[in-house]
């Protein structure tokens, strides 16, 4: 047990990405998978926005030529290192990170929100096709996404879906329900069942599995709709 009372060894983490505001789809799905990660006792999470760059003025451009000091300086102090952006930061700052983590002996998460990196013009798409080779792993929102990746040949890459917190109460509803199975399929109609599908605890579980089995430098095996896939 360790000094925080968890029976499992703290995993220290570099996570990178846009957090709100401005409130946002990749924003609020960056803060939901943080705020998951605060609240765990075998976390020690290091955080760094790279939001509101763009359009901010001199803030934004002292946040811009401060990040990658911030990653440089962060790497030195974690076990692994993630990084969720979209669209062109996934090309740009996303090759300069999975550098770092190579040159530091870091593993490192990339997560890449919507969108096609491989459609971002000669040099982003070059760019983003490296990222994606050099990442440990990579996450992707979508199956077409997955399966472009498989045909490029990055064998990391793994479904990494939108998720968001389910609410207690619907937890509970569900226990009540299912007392009755045939009122609950009447109601549910397998709604309740989908959404739980997507519930960010677990997929925050699976984040953090993801990042103990690189730590220990197991190798990454891709699940699910992927093994098929291939």
């Amino acid at each position: 047990m360790n000094s925080k009372g968890c029976d499992k060894e703290v995993l220290r983490m570099l996570v990178l990405g846009p957090l709100p505001p401005p409130i946002g789809g990749t924003t609020v799905l960056l803060k939901t998978l943080v705020d998951d990660l605060a609240r765990r006792e075998d976390i020690q999470l290091r955080i760094i926005n790279t939001g509101a760059i763009r359009k901010n003025g001199i803030r934004g451009a002292g946040k811009l030529i401060g990040t990658p000091f911030a990653i440089v300086i962060g790497a030195t102090r974690v076990d692994v290192i993630s990084a969720h952006l979209n669209d062109m930061p996934f090309a740009h700052l996303g090759l300069f990170t999975v550098l770092v983590g190579r040159l530091m002996g870091r593993p490192v998460v990339m997560r890449k929100f919507g969108g096609n990196p491989f459609r971002l013009g000669k040099v982003g798409s070059w760019m983003a096709y490296k990222v994606m080779r050099l990442a440990n792993a990579s996450l992707v929102e979508t199956h077409a996404l997955l399966r472009e990746a498989d045909a490029k040949r990055a064998s990391n890459v793994q479904w990494y879906p939108n998720n968001r917190p389910i609410p207690v109460a619907l937890y509970q509803a569900m226990e009540l329900l299912s007392e009755d199975q045939e009122l609950f399929a009447r109601l549910c109609k397998g709604a309740l069942l989908k959404s739980l599908d997507f519930d960010s605890r677990a997929w925050t579980e699976k984040f953090v599995n993801i990042c103990r089995t690189l730590v220990s430098g197991r190798q990454i095996r891709p699940v699910g709709w992927f093994a098929h896939a291939r």
